[in-house]
């Protein structure tokens, strides 16, 4: 017979996601379970959302999840309005739990409509999931592409499960998913003009030298890593833990060559640079609503 646990939940507070368009969320204990509740502005005709819940014993400052014994209104069950309801089975799931609790929901589109400054994309080619953000009437992907093709891509790290693919100037010009593409130098400059900021975090020696875009009060992650290049003559990889570097679309004025955007740890520019086309560079795919 299994035994059942005491919860023991204190210090209720609740986590507002504005960034999603969800508004009052808010919990409580029902039994041995956690309701949660909120709000979604709107759903777009066509559109395909799903939610993912986390949490924190600690105010905030670590995450865990997603929850994975949930149920209620996560996927098609969710509704544009009010009394959006999750039930979440913590004893089936964690045990006991003690602390001052947060939660926060964040979406995944499937779709062409993308909810609020931030959220998740799922590509529907291989079911793998990148961030994205919100930049004007851009959306951008703030994760490394990391699709398989027959040639033309590497893995940055030995099992592809970090850090995406180096790809080729060919390659990356096809590989983004159905209704996304390549940036373009212009659409980059966009980005650089409006969002992108340089933070050193001093005080979190873990996310030194990180990028992140600011919107109102909140902050995004746009580059936690910087993977370098692969050179495809030496068969190496160049300006590792150095920097970033990414395709644009743009031929460079010199055969054989294209332009890319180079994030530095060591500069507070975007740096516009060119690379041969059979080398290995990170892709960030973008779309336009």
């Amino acid at each position: 017979m299994k035994h059942v646990k005491l919860l023991i939940i204190f210090g209720f507070l609740f986590h507002h996601v504005p960034a999603q368009d969800i508004t009052n969320l808010d919990f409580d204990q029902v039994g041995n379970n956690i309701h949660i509740y909120y709000n979604l502005t709107e759903i777009k005709k066509g559109q395909d959302i799903s939610i993912e819940v986390f949490y924190s014993t600690n105010n905030g400052k670590n995450w865990n999840g997603p929850l994975k014994q949930i149920e209620g209104a996560i996927d098609d069950k969710i509704k544009a309005g009010k009394n959006n309801t999750i039930v979440w089975n913590v004893l089936e799931e964690v045990g006991n739990l003690t602390g001052n609790l947060k939660f926060k929901l964040e979406t995944t589109t499937t779709s062409g409509n993308y909810i609020g400054e931030s959220g998740i994309f799922e590509d529907k080619r291989d079911g793998k999931t990148y961030k994205w953000i919100r930049v004007e009437n851009f959306i951008w992907m703030s994760d490394n592409l990391n699709y398989h093709t027959e040639e033309g891509s590497w893995c940055v790290n030995t099992d592809c499960k970090e850090g995406g693919r180096y790809y080729n100037f060919q390659t990356a010009l096809r590989a983004c998913p159905d209704g996304w593409h390549l940036p373009s130098n212009t659409e980059w400059e966009i980005l650089e003009k409006n969002l992108l900021k340089k933070k050193i975090y001093t005080a979190n020696p873990d996310k030194m030298g990180h990028v992140v875009y600011e919107k109102g009060d909140q902050t995004y992650d746009f580059v936690t890593s910087f993977q370098g290049y692969k050179d495809y003559d030496y068969n190496t990889i160049k300006l590792k833990n150095q920097a970033m570097v990414f395709w644009t679309s743009n031929i460079f004025h010199k055969k054989n060559k294209a332009a890319n955007k180079v994030i530095s740890k060591h500069s507070e520019k975007i740096i516009t640079s060119s690379d041969k086309i059979r080398n290995g560079l990170n892709v960030r795919c973008i779309t336009v609503e």
